[in-house]
């Protein structure tokens, strides 16, 4: 195709040069390829000129993936023939590929397909093309549920959104008055760059494996209602928060940040065990929970599920206090608060003959 154009006289900028030398084509019908630049053939001129924006259409289009040499192209004895006969060809138009349009520069979304549930067959290994995997993208039944939390984590691939960075995995779980309730979210994207060594080595997530993957506009309606009313926690919660207030700007989703309630659990630890190691390792080890999560591979959903225990540990005891404080002197019956008399208890209370006589030897040393 590429040789048949050049021979008709297509060139790389689009042009038609007119050969002095008549074609094959025209040869048979007698003409002279001369007579083409005469303006007395009344529309020639204008024809001609449609004939060279045709055959720069074409030009590109031969460079477009999408172009199929099996369309039928432009019958040049068939035009000319009509110019001289000076008769509209009605053939022309239908003879000619349609113009096509430019491509797009933005990717095209993709179809994503939703499940509650991940794949029993994906083993969580990140480190080349694995078809088992597919997005978690729940639906949020427990939105307006009381104390609903969601424990979260996400992996990029850097350390700053402004610079061009990307979300490449978001984990959530759910959990209602601190229970969880089997409810996740955990989704793999592609960012659209490739990651070098030295950030694929701290997230172990490898560019093959991301390469099929949504991208964050497709999944960013659904990631933004299952979040929309809740609490979120996080871990150095700040990191996540510009990530995602970022990719939600970029969708026209600018409301994000005012529709969450945001705890950082980084922040929180750093109070309690000041001067520490606060990272999720060595809170889990610390506090003793988290042991029994497979840690043989890295992962949002895997850091979401360690993060759960480690807030749950963390914030028991001051729970624990509040509902033995809602407790006390409570009268379940009326729901009002009632004193007991002791009084008659005091009967029971024995002197001890030992604290005494210790009180009397201090007063008679120190008291003289």
């Amino acid at each position: 195709m590429a040789d048949k154009l050049a021979n008709d006289g297509v060139t790389g900028s689009g042009e038609l040069f007119i050969s002095h030398t008549a074609t094959p084509a025209l040869t048979d019908k007698n003409t002279n390829t001369n007579h083409l630049h005469d303006d007395s053939l009344g529309n020639l001129g204008n024809n001609l000129d449609d004939e060279m924006d045709y055959y720069a259409n074409m030009a590109n289009m031969i460079m477009d993936d999408n172009f199929d040499p099996t369309t039928p192209i432009l019958n040049i004895e068939a035009d000319v023939q009509s110019v001289n006969n000076n008769e509209p060809n009605n053939k022309t138009n239908h003879n000619r590929p349609t113009k096509k349009p430019k491509k797009n520069t933005q990717p095209a979304p993709m179809q994503v397909v939703r499940h509650n549930h991940q794949n029993p067959d994906y083993d969580g290994r990140t480190d080349e093309i694995r078809e088992p995997f597919w997005a978690v993208l729940p639906d949020p039944i427990h939105r307006g549920a009381q104390e609903r939390q969601l424990i979260m984590d996400t992996e990029t691939t850097g350390i700053d959104p402004a610079t061009g960075d990307r979300i490449v995995e978001i984990g959530i779980i759910e959990m209602v008055k601190r229970k969880p309730t089997g409810v996740w979210l955990h989704v793999y994207l592609n960012p659209d760059k490739q990651m070098d060594d030295e950030v694929i080595g701290v997230h172990g997530i490898h560019n093959e494996f991301l390469a099929d993957k949504p991208r964050f506009a497709d999944v960013a309606p659904h990631v933004y209602e299952f979040m929309k009313g809740a609490q979120i926690i996080a871990h150095n919660a700040q990191f996540d928060m510009k990530f995602l207030s970022h990719e939600f700007d970029k969708v026209g989703m600018t409301d994000f940040t005012d529709v969450v309630e945001v705890i950082d659990s980084l922040a929180l630890a750093r109070k309690m065990y000041a001067g520490q190691k606060n990272n999720l390792d060595a809170l889990a080890k610390r506090l003793d929970v988290g042991q029994d999560i497979d840690r043989s591979y890295h992962g949002a959903l895997k850091d979401s599920q360690i993060l759960l225990e480690v807030y749950l540990a963390m914030t028991s005891g001051q729970i624990a206090m509040s509902i033995e404080d809602e407790r006390v002197g409570q009268d379940d019956t009326k729901g009002e608060i009632s004193f007991s008399d002791l009084s008659a208890l005091s009967a029971q209370l024995i002197r001890s003959k030992d604290d005494f006589c210790a009180d009397k030897a201090w007063r008679q040393n120190v008291l003289k």
